[in-house]
């Protein structure tokens, strides 16, 4: 109903603006005029009425390769391990590759 951050308007900074859909399908079985039946996002079969991308692009759109957790191997050294996980998390491609550090990490 409402995004964060809010978005806001110049008169009411802050303020929430609340946001609902009106019909997620055309499904033209309103009656009367044909104004209000056409005004789904999408057709019965699902696909798009309007060209338009409700969110934006993924950053990582790498396929799942079905790992869950990264394993940190035995008789590491903490201190280089720490580093190692500041450079995947900021740097990686945050999906447990194998990375290849840069001198010095």
């Amino acid at each position: 109903m409402t995004t964060k951050p809010p978005i806001e308007t110049p008169m009411c900074p802050g303020v929430p603006i609340p946001t609902f859909i009106f019909s997620p399908f055309n499904k033209n079985q309103k009656p009367g005029p044909g104004t209000q039946q056409h005004w789904g996002y999408y057709y019965t079969d699902r696909t798009p009425v309007y060209d338009y991308a409700p969110l934006p692009a993924p950053k990582n759109n790498v396929p799942y390769k079905g790992k869950v957790w990264c394993m940190v191997a035995e008789g590491v050294n903490e201190v280089e391990l720490a580093a190692a996980l500041s450079y995947a998390c900021n740097v990686g491609n945050m999906i447990c590759d194998t990375l290849t550090l840069s001198p010095g990490i």
